[in-house]
Parts: structure tokens; sequence; C-alpha cells
């Protein structure tokens, strides 16, 4: 399997001591918004937020990082590449708050 197909299927859980998913600098949301503003113009900062905490929420261990992104997607109406999910949950797990399972 390669690193895209394990992206694609892991499957994110929250770490029982994380309350939340953090809070990303200021300048990593401007960074991230004007990336994702490239893929989908609808897609602003002031989105980022709901968009991270909706992340948050669907991460139960049995949704795949592919169905996260595709039910954000649905949900904000906004067209969000795979890459800037796995950008965002990738700074969950590193800072601790999330575990990836395969």
């Amino acid at each position: 399997m390669d690193e895209s197909q394990l992206a694609l299927t892991a499957r994110p859980v929250r770490s029982p001591r994380a309350s939340g998913p953090g809070a990303l600098s200021y300048e990593r949301m401007l960074a991230l918004a004007s990336e994702m503003q490239q893929v989908d113009p609808l897609t602003t900062f002031a989105l980022l937020r709901p968009v991270c905490d909706e992340v948050w929420n669907l991460m139960d261990g049995f949704r795949t990082l592919g169905e996260i992104r595709d039910a954000i997607c649905v949900q904000f109406d906004v067209e969000i590449s795979q890459r800037h999910i796995e950008q965002l949950v990738a700074l969950m797990v590193a800072d601790g708050r999330v575990i990836l399972q395969p």
C-alpha cells in the first residue's frame, strides 16, 4: 500500500487526553486558506475554524480521511483537496491530539 492509499484509508481517532482540535497559528491559517482558495475560491479564512472543528467531530476511529473529506465538502458546499485535510490532521497528530489508525 503506498502513502496516498494509506492517507485515504487511515482512520483518525481523537486522543483521550485531547479536549479539542487545538488552534492553528494565525500565519498557518492564512497560508492554508490561501492554498485552499486555489482549489475552491469559496473556501475562505473564516471557513477554516468551523472546518477544523467539524474534522475534529468526525474523527471517531471508524471514518477514513477520505470519508471525512467528502463529508466536509458536502456539509460546507466547498471543494477541499485531500491534501489539505491531511495537513489539518497531521497538525493534530503532531500535537498529540489525534492518533491515526491504519
